[in-house]
């Protein structure tokens, strides 16, 4: 139970607290796209209208506490701007922006995890 409590807090050894929540490494994903990657407008306005603002479980989240548990969740219940349920290439969309969005963010505040992983 005490490397729970040490991963908990953030002391386990290899371990990392950025205290960069889900927003902030959804707004350095965009920036990273757009500028460094130079994606066309259109992609731009794509990844801008999946990015995960409202990720699991929220975009107030500590980006190293988000779970795959919450992950699948957020995935199961996604829905489109009507409310309607949307196809399943559009939550796999989803989800392959959410990895990128996560896998910036080991990059940019170092962890050395995959969140939600």
């Amino acid at each position: 139970m005490r490397r729970f409590d040490q991963a908990r807090r953030g002391t386990l050894p290899g371990a990392v607290r950025t205290g960069a929540r889900l927003d902030d490494a959804a707004a350095e994903w965009l920036r990273y796209v757009e500028h460094d990657r130079d994606v066309k407008p259109s992609t731009l306005r794509h990844y801008r209208s999946t990015t995960p603002t409202s990720s699991p479980p929220s975009p107030a989240s500590a980006i190293e506490d988000i779970t795959t548990a919450q992950v699948e969740a957020w995935r199961a219940e996604l829905v489109g701007a009507n409310g309607r349920p949307i196809s399943n290439r559009t939550r796999n969309n989803a989800i392959a922006v959410l990895h990128g969005v996560l896998e910036r963010s080991r990059k940019v505040f170092g962890l050395q995890f995959k969140p939600g992983g």
